[in-house]
């Protein structure tokens, strides 16, 4: 059964009606509908290579590479974003010359500068290069829980200050917002809850940040929900059973989605296929705090995104025959289109405008010298 946790005067937002399985959807009434917005379009993707040396920027529209970006021999990329407006970002993390020697790359942080972010252009060239100094922000939960937004001008990074690092400082866990071209740092939002520990942030609106997490001592659930940062209040969600995509945690619009974690196929199982155990998403509303499980069909679950307006979870059926788009409203199916990719495992679905999304696909070639090789594919998908 879904359980919800109401905090404060949000709980003014909801009308629940009690559920009688983990099928059903939490009823809320909802009457507003978003208004009609502008075409949005988002072009160009910034998307990792192979390993951690290099990104490129790609065309949605053609899938074609249009930017190369190498990382240096002593550094590597920990992370690239899209800043918008013809920016892109990158986390450098810098080695020193014994993980060098080595091979391997450490996650202490025994000095400032060991972590930098670059601002770049459409071409991939530097703009800005900036040196992190919040060391809080440098430990490894902060680092994943991370998303940069320009605001302003200036780089913020959002980040949840976690329950680990609150026990070591005796502190609360919390989310700051760290300002990389001043060096400032604000703790935004604090939580006394000791039992929860939080893993992903999203700053959805300048008031409202959506979060996730789990709970001491339950297995396999999700913690989530959102804090108001002029109220001072949050609300908080929980879900049973729902072994949540690490990765798979991101806002359109004021809804937020979470993503389910595949299960791969047993060890030496050959040709075997990755499965998901529930095959259902959880999308969210910041503003007026409704909460669904949309079901969808096996992996499609794994792979979803929201529509850029937010409107609509899109996936890629299991067969690979459909691009498929649900109304995160009524949970239903809205639209399918069908597909002919190449390639024998998804690697993204991109959002390039309301109508059209490119998806990625790879596939791992042997050739005779028993090298294995793999292949990038690419098809722009109009749905309507």
């Amino acid at each position: 059964m879904k359980k919800i946790k109401i905090l404060g005067l949000i709980a003014l937002l909801l009308v629940l009606v009690a559920c009688g399985s983990e099928d059903e959807y939490i009823e809320i009434n909802e009457t507003t509908v978003p208004d009609e917005v502008e075409e949005i379009t988002a072009r160009l993707h910034l998307i990792w290579g192979s390993t951690n040396d290099y990104v490129v920027l790609i065309d949605g529209l053609t899938g074609e590479e249009v930017a190369h970006y190498e990382r240096s021999s002593d550094e590597m990329i920990s992370g690239a974003f899209n800043l918008g407006n013809g920016h892109f970002g990158l986390l450098i993390r810098e080695a020193s010359e014994e993980e060098m020697a080595e091979g391997i790359f450490s996650s202490s942080n025994e000095d400032d500068e060991r972590h930098r972010y670059l601002i770049l252009d459409e071409s991939l060239n530097v703009m800005e290069d900036l040196i992190v100094t919040d060391e809080d922000f440098s430990y490894l939960g902060s680092l994943f829980s991370a998303q940069p937004v320009f605001e302003g001008g200036e780089l913020m990074v959002y980040y949840v200050f976690t329950q680990m690092q609150a026990f070591w400082h005796d502190d609360v866990q919390s989310i700051r917002r760290y300002n990389v071209h001043t060096g400032e740092t604000e703790v935004l939002f604090e939580f006394e809850d000791t039992d929860l520990h939080l893993d992903r942030v999203a700053r959805v609106t300048p008031e409202l940040m959506a979060f996730r997490g789990t709970r001491t001592g339950v297995t396999g659930a999700v913690e989530y929900g959102f804090a108001n940062l002029t109220t001072g209040q949050y609300q908080l969600f929980d879900e049973a059973d729902f072994h949540f995509n690490h990765s798979g945690f991101m806002s359109q619009g004021s809804h937020v989605l979470i993503t389910e974690e595949f299960i791969p196929p047993v060890m030496g199982q050959f040709g075997g296929e990755p499965e998901v155990e529930r095959g259902e998403v959880i999308v969210f509303n910041v503003e007026t705090g409704v909460n669904r499980l949309i079901q969808l069909e096996g992996l499609e679950s794994f792979w979803a995104i929201l529509s850029l307006d937010g409107r609509y979870v899109v996936t890629v059926d299991p067969s690979h025959s459909y691009l498929r788009k649900y109304d995160v409203v009524t949970g239903e199916l809205a639209v399918e289109q069908a597909i002919d990719l190449e390639g024998a495992r998804i690697e993204e679905i991109i959002a390039v405008s309301r109508g059209q999304y490119g998806v990625r696909t790879v596939t791992v070639v042997t050739p005779t010298d028993d090298e294995s090789e793999i292949e990038h594919h690419f098809q722009l998908v109009t749905l309507p």
